[in-house]
């Protein structure tokens, strides 16, 4: 930060400015944005950090859980779905604003079978997500798999 300084350019000693004085901003709570390699342990990581950022934004309750709980298994899907090696990229992106809350978790692979567990509960996740959400929309392509999923807060965010 640059001080009150003289004609001379010298610094003043011993001044503070109005801005000296304020304390620093917070980061801004209105947008999330995370990416990582997909992997369980960064889904399971990425869903800590998105229960807190909503928390920052004062959703608590059945309405927090079901943002939680919807985007943690979309990001779950791109982890068993996406890519068949090496774990590509996985984004989280959050965004508040005028009682919405808009989460989208995307990757950049291709859709594969994931492996298969005898007596598994496995395929709900999508589902769920529908359930969860007010409103939820897929793309699926080439280029990757995108899910965006839109809550109403029900008070301005």
């Amino acid at each position: 930060m640059r001080r009150p300084a003289d004609a001379a350019g010298r610094p003043l000693a011993g001044l503070a400015t109005e801005v000296d004085l304020l304390p620093p901003l917070p980061p801004a709570l209105d947008a999330l944005h995370h990416r990582e390699p997909a992997t369980a342990e960064n889904a399971s990581r990425l869903r800590v950090v998105l229960a807190r950022w909503l928390r920052g934004l004062g959703l608590t309750g059945d309405r927090h859980d079901d943002v939680v709980l919807a985007a943690y298994e979309a990001m779950a899907n791109v982890v068993d779905h996406a890519y068949a090696r090496a774990a590509g990229p996985l984004e989280l992106h959050g965004h508040a604003s005028a009682g919405t809350c808009t989460i989208t978790v995307s990757d950049r692979g291709r859709w594969r079978r994931p492996r298969t567990v005898a007596g598994s509960f496995r395929g709900r996740g999508l589902g769920m997500m529908h359930e969860l959400a007010d409103e939820v929309l897929l793309r699926s392509n080439a280029l990757g798999t995108t899910i965006r999923m839109t809550w109403q807060l029900g008070y301005p965010a």
